[in-house]
């Protein structure tokens, strides 16, 4: 467990030791383009490929990346300031408006999954009661078939017993009306 614990420090201090610099703000990007050259927001933005950002309230272009993260350094005095990507839109709507469209794409996959979930164990659920239902209804019909067969042993054991004392049920025997003879 400690060698774990050391293999993560030493990999986590040693991918944020080499990404993290401290490039100054008119130093060439990673592909050798010079933020500095560019003098308007359209061109530092739009030929920097996303490397550089334009600092509105200086009026500069200037290095964003260093190795694909953020430099430690303050680039533009707060990000109300900074234009990236698009000179449109400042960075600060540009981050809430990524973070709240990430955010929704996770609800929404988090939202599929469980639905997908739940409706594989609602199948399993009807499935489930649709065995209950055939069970009960099999034993319904065993308990009517007994009863129908008690009921027979019973009419016939009442039959036996009129026969022996005289006593039978209509048009069998017994009494019959009198007709008259005149």
């Amino acid at each position: 467990m400690k060698i774990l614990f050391v293999l993560l420090v030493v990999c986590v201090t040693g991918v944020f030791g080499a990404t993290i610099s401290t490039v100054g703000p008119t130093s060439t990007t990673d592909n050798g383009t010079v933020c500095s050259q560019y003098n308007d927001c359209d061109s530092c933005v739009g030929k920097s490929q996303g490397k550089c950002v334009y600092c509105n309230d200086v009026g500069e272009c200037r290095n964003i990346l260093s190795k694909g993260f953020f430099n430690e350094a303050k680039v533009c005095s707060s990000l109300m300031n900074a234009s990236w990507v698009t000179c449109s839109v400042n960075m600060m709507a540009l981050i809430i408006g990524m973070g709240v469209v990430g955010g929704v794409l996770i609800i929404s996959i988090c939202a599929c999954i469980c639905c997908c979930c739940c409706c594989k164990d609602s199948a399993k659920q009807k499935l489930k009661w649709m065995r209950q239902d055939a069970a009960s209804e099999r034993k319904a019909e065993e308990r009517k078939a007994k009863y129908a067969e008690r009921r027979a042993e019973r009419q016939a054991k009442n039959d036996e017993l009129r026969k022996k004392y005289g006593l039978f049920k209509d048009g069998q025997g017994g009494y019959q009306k009198m007709e008259d003879e005149n």
